[in-house]
């Protein structure tokens, strides 16, 4: 009995013939369903547990997007996808915000399966139920008020900043994380991945950015000030200081330019997952860090024994999920280390790694913090770290003593 269970809804009846035989040879691992429109999607999936949702977005009375809007709702563990040809902008970032991808028609079977078997293998990684229904259910990330209004200001001035825009959202984790899952669907028909906040800044353009900030909840805001006895600003300004820092090493390790801006955007993100549980788990989560910061013990261990995930994996659920260059994610997931460094080289993953543990070994020392001593053996005895050590030191030192730019 196959252990997948996926519905496709289209009001087209050769669509779904057409996805039927498409995807005949998928029929021993994926138990699939048929609707032809949005009630009866909501039918089927009242009376069974589904994985995955892929749905049309233009059908007569419910569309896509409100269809989505219901399953969000009441069966948030359900992942969504989007399969849709032409339609309006509006509707189409409607779609964006409820659905955790959005693929274009026509669309073939290899990208299909690609895309449905990646978000679920991600699903897979993320094993106590609770936690994954809710995090499954968000549309957005939460942020703080002030990039919000920072935002919606500069969007509102006759003549708008480029760089002063992309500042604002690459200091905010959440909102960067979703637009480049924005950018990223296939509605908006990029050729090339978009992997940086300046790419996805210039790609959407001012007008769409504002629209979506206006309308369609790309930002949440943070309902806390502090998480686990630390400002929250506190926590963010890690998160930045952690991107600048892993894009330097990147760049002094000789990484290409795409891997450059996977390692900033992973850095950036990469504690994204400590927001998501401060906000879920509100008081339970903050004695947890607060035991943490107070005893030293393993902020990692005792997530994962008492929530069943740490909050890597919390991130990398969620951002895989969504689509997200994969590896981003892969970095974000393994951010604490996964024992494979002195195999893998230095690459995104490792430059995250290492600038994690610079920016905290700065943090807590200031400008006089011991050269490299948290790094494990594996990074050390790189030929690139042992030549560059000193100068990322160094970087960790400033960016900590001054105020972290992108």
């Amino acid at each position: 009995m196959a252990e997948t269970s996926v519905l496709f809804v289209d009001d087209e009846p050769n669509v779904l013939q057409g996805l039927r035989r498409m995807l005949r040879h998928r029929r021993n691992e994926w138990d699939m369903h048929f609707a032809d429109g949005g009630r009866a999607a909501l039918a089927i999936l009242a009376a069974r547990p589904v994985d995955v949702v892929v749905t049309d977005m233009r059908m007569p009375e419910m569309d896509g997007a409100t269809l989505l809007e219901a399953i969000q709702k009441d069966y948030p563990d359900t992942l969504r996808f989007v399969l849709s040809g032409q339609c309006d902008e509006e509707t189409a970032l409607r779609a964006v915000g409820v659905s955790h991808q959005y693929l274009s028609k026509p669309c073939d079977a290899d990208e299909l399966e690609v895309k449905i078997e990646r978000a679920l293998r991600q699903r897979r990684t993320l094993t106590a139920d609770p936690l994954r229904t809710f995090i499954s259910g968000l549309g957005s990330l939460p942020s703080r008020p002030s990039v919000y209004t920072d935002l919606l200001e500069e969007l509102g001035k006759p003549q708008v900043a480029p760089d002063r825009l992309d500042s604002i959202v690459a200091r905010e984790p959440g909102l960067a994380a979703k637009l480049l899952q924005i950018c990223n669907s296939s509605y908006f028909g990029v050729a090339a991945t978009v992997r940086s906040v300046h790419q996805a800044v210039q790609f959407l353009g001012f007008d769409t950015l504002k629209a979506l900030a206006l309308g369609f909840g790309i930002v949440s805001q943070l309902s806390r000030r502090t998480v686990g006895g630390r400002d929250v600003e506190a926590v963010i300004d890690h998160c930045l200081r952690v991107g600048c820092l892993s894009r330097t090493i990147a760049l002094g390790a000789g990484l290409a330019r795409d891997d450059c801006d996977d390692a900033y955007m992973a850095g950036l993100m990469h504690d994204i997952g400590i927001l998501v549980l401060a906000e879920t788990l509100g008081d339970t989560y903050d004695a947890v860090l607060e035991t943490h910061a107070s005893c030293g013990a393993s902020l990692s261990a005792e997530e994962r024994a008492l929530f069943g995930a740490d909050h890597a994996a919390v991130a990398a659920y969620l951002l895989g999920t969504w689509g997200l260059p994969a590896p981003i994610v892969l970095a974000i997931g393994e951010h604490h280390g996964s024992g494979g460094e002195s195999e893998r080289g230095l690459d995104v993953t490792t430059a995250v790694r290492i600038a994690e543990l610079l920016i905290e070994e700065a943090e807590i020392a200031g400008a006089g913090l011991p050269v490299g001593a948290r790094l494990p053996e594996a990074l050390l005895g790189q030929e690139t770290v042992q030549g560059e050590l000193a100068t990322w030191c160094a970087r960790a030192a400033a960016l900590t003593s001054g105020a972290a730019q992108e």
